[in-house]
């Protein structure tokens, strides 16, 4: 038996009303196979694949693959990001030996985003979301932003401020939010 569901139309303003009926959820097809699979994989990651990619690119710069850099514009003065990969052998390099060191690498960014899916899921759900995996991201990125400037270009805590875009307050509860992770 097919259960129908009332539908009403009215319109701000006017008088025009439409009444009729459609098929409740309970009619509706069951999700393609595609799908159904995606969302379980979904469900074991633990993670939508937007956060695995923000995480995987934390990865990738902790673990060494990719270099994460900040070039400064000399006309405005303003730091942009740079991301370079690290892992394009040499021509000529023993595709053996590329491989092996691949594989590695893919196993250190593996278990660096199962560190830090724990890292990321900030209330607690066990499941990380775009937004909480985005946010680590960006806090990650703040911290090795902060040490460049501060290492490699001796900056002061005013200077560091003005380059974050932060009041100094600010900057100070910034880093200890990043050196809490």
């Amino acid at each position: 038996m097919t259960r129908i569901a009332p539908i009403i139309f009215l319109f701000a303003g006017g008088m025009v009303m439409a009444c009729g009926n459609a098929p409740t959820t309970q009619d509706s097809p069951p999700d393609p196979p595609e799908l159904q699979a995606y969302i379980a994989a979904v469900r074991r990651s633990k993670m939508t694949d937007g956060a695995q990619s923000y995480l995987r690119s934390v990865a990738s710069i902790v673990t060494g693959g990719v270099l994460l850099t900040f070039p400064r514009d000399p006309d405005s003065g303003e730091y942009g990001r740079g991301l370079q990969s690290t892992t394009c052998p040499l021509p000529g390099a023993d595709s053996l030996a590329v491989a092996e060191w691949t594989r590695e690498l893919r196993n250190r960014i593996g278990n660096m985003v199962m560190e830090l899916r724990a890292l990321a899921d900030t209330d607690g759900s066990g499941f990380v979301t775009d937004l909480e995996a985005s946010q680590l991201r960006e806090l990650v990125e703040f911290g090795y932003f902060v040490h460049y400037l501060t290492t490699s270009e001796h900056a002061t805590l005013p200077t560091v401020a003005e380059a974050t875009h932060l009041e100094p307050e600010q900057l100070k509860d910034r880093v200890n939010k990043y050196n809490w992770v």
